[in-house]
């Protein structure tokens, strides 16, 4: 006999199977993505779990240094987020753990911690570190598994294919949106409280409520880490959920009532910026939908309102499920026959000028566009939309191959990019060399597949006054970033090309 869960089945896999262990003390839940008290599929299974068992749950949390790009920019957004976690699972009497090594240490935590749980719950993901954790888990454990898949409002498992363009799964998501926008975050209450659980046998392992929350702190924190600490965290951007609910009320006053005819145009960013907070789990996809669609009197019918939806619930959920269904969605090979036929039959095309990985980390290229762009990202971590695929585009021009071209667009976007190492990303990358699009007219190196100029896209987006935008940001962060010198910076900022 199990218990009757509020979540979705179509969201929970059994990673090792079995019966509770009658011995556990807790239900322990494995924080690694889904960093959020509220809308929280994983955290709800883990509560439902030890309610059933009349025993408390524990939220563990860890950040290891090892992770692909590990740098100050990412430690520092992550840690920001950590104490506000803790206090609002403390409010409902779940107790938060925390575990942050150096490099070089050991870190094995989960299975210390699992070795007296009655069960795990962890998250469900298709990218980053989560499918080689969860992988080793399933080998490692002695007890009962579960990964719960928090990532969309429609779950991956909905499907048992991926789809070839947002054309064809549109209308699948938008038959199953509505019943599942309107269901309310169940918000189960632990019957029994862990907030007064130690863990003395385990050095290291702190309370989540004692980690610093000031910038300063963290910021002495990420250094003793061992992480790439020329990534630096850009000034005045702080994660958390907090804060990721701070930007969403600024989009949905100032951003979406404008958003169907701004969502391109650079000059002035009307777009969300919410992706790096999607991508750590700070806000779920589902709580944005619904307050977006409550903000405008015409709700899924205001213009506006229609076309943040098609990004954040059909597009996001092609990435999700393009990368689920795709193991090697970091390769050409993942990209559709067509394209990889027309990539083949144009790969001895000429190159008119290749840059090398150096010469475009620094931003000096003859095109000053794409210049300000490629500054936007590594100085600032987040990069214009619409212009991040004429910058994808840029670098297939610019590469000796097509291979070459998508690990070039991986290294710069997963190292800079606040939402690196994500199903977007990834999806959007490939984008640029096919994926889920259409053929178009042949032309020398793109051959079949779509192209963009910067003369083109830089005149449709505002080009010119995107770069004064740019300067202006990196003028207002306030001329020094954490891992740059000043005079590293200066030279950095010159966007009239590399001449």
């Amino acid at each position: 006999m199990t218990p009757e869960f509020s979540v979705d089945p179509r969201r929970v896999v059994a990673l090792r199977a079995g019966l509770p262990r009658r011995t556990g003390r807790y239900v322990l839940y494995f924080c690694q993505v889904q960093k959020r008290a509220e809308w929280s599929p994983a955290l709800d299974y883990a509560i439902e779990w030890a309610n059933y068992l009349n025993i408390p749950v524990v939220v563990y949390e860890g950040l290891r240094p090892d992770y692909p790009y590990a740098s100050a920019r990412h430690h520092r957004f992550i840690l920001d987020g950590v104490r506000e976690l803790a206090l609002r699972l403390a409010a409902r009497g779940i107790g938060h753990f925390f575990y942050l090594p150096k490099l070089g240490e050991r870190f094995p935590m989960v299975a210390r911690l699992a070795s007296d749980a009655a069960l795990v719950v962890t998250d469900d993901h298709p990218t980053f570190v989560v499918p080689r954790h969860n992988a080793s888990l399933q080998r490692s454990l002695d007890c009962p598994l579960f990964a719960v898949d928090g990532c969309d409002v429609v779950p991956l498992r909905t499907f048992d294919r991926a789809f070839p363009s947002a054309a064809v799964l549109r209308p699948r998501l938008h038959r199953l949106l509505p019943d599942l926008l309107a269901l309310p975050d169940p918000l189960p209450q632990p019957h029994i409280d862990s907030l007064g659980l130690t863990f003395p046998s385990l050095p290291g392992l702190c309370r989540g409520i004692d980690v610093p929350d000031q910038p300063d702190d963290l910021d002495r924190l990420v250094k003793t880490t061992g992480v790439d600490l020329s990534v630096g965290a850009v000034r005045g951007v702080r994660g958390g959920r907090q804060a990721g609910l701070v930007r969403l009320s600024q989009f949905l006053r100032n951003g979406l009532p404008r958003y169907a005819e701004g969502r391109n145009l650079a000059d002035h960013d009307v777009t969300s910026n919410l992706s790096p907070y999607l991508h750590y789990g700070m806000l779920s996809a589902g709580e944005i939908a619904r307050a977006a669609i409550a903000a405008r009197p015409g709700g899924l019918g205001d213009v506006s309102v229609a076309a943040f939806v098609e990004e954040l619930l059909v597009r996001r959920h092609l990435a999700h499920n393009f990368c689920f269904f795709t193991p090697n969605y970091q390769h050409i090979s993942a990209l559709p026959a067509w394209a990889q036929t027309s990539l083949a039959e144009h790969a001895a095309d000429r190159r008119k000028v290749l840059y090398d990985r150096e010469t475009l980390l620094s931003s000096r290229t003859a095109d000053p566009l794409w210049n300000a762009i490629q500054t936007e990202l590594r100085e600032l971590g987040e990069p214009h939309g619409y212009l991040r695929m004429l910058w994808g585009k840029r670098i297939i021009e610019w590469s000796a191959t097509y291979e070459e071209a998508l690990a070039t667009m991986i290294y710069l976007n997963d190292r800079f990019a606040y939402d690196g190492r994500d199903p977007n990303g990834y999806t959007n990358m490939l984008w640029c060399l096919g994926l889920h699009d259409r053929p178009f007219p042949r032309r020398p190196l793109f051959g079949l597949i779509r192209p963009m100029s910067s003369d083109g896209a830089g005149r449709r987006a505002q080009g010119p006054l995107y770069i004064d935008r740019v300067r202006r940001q990196l003028a207002e962060s306030g001329g020094t970033l954490a891992g740059h010198s000043a005079k590293g910076r200066s030279e950095q900022l010159t966007f009239d090309g590399g001449r």
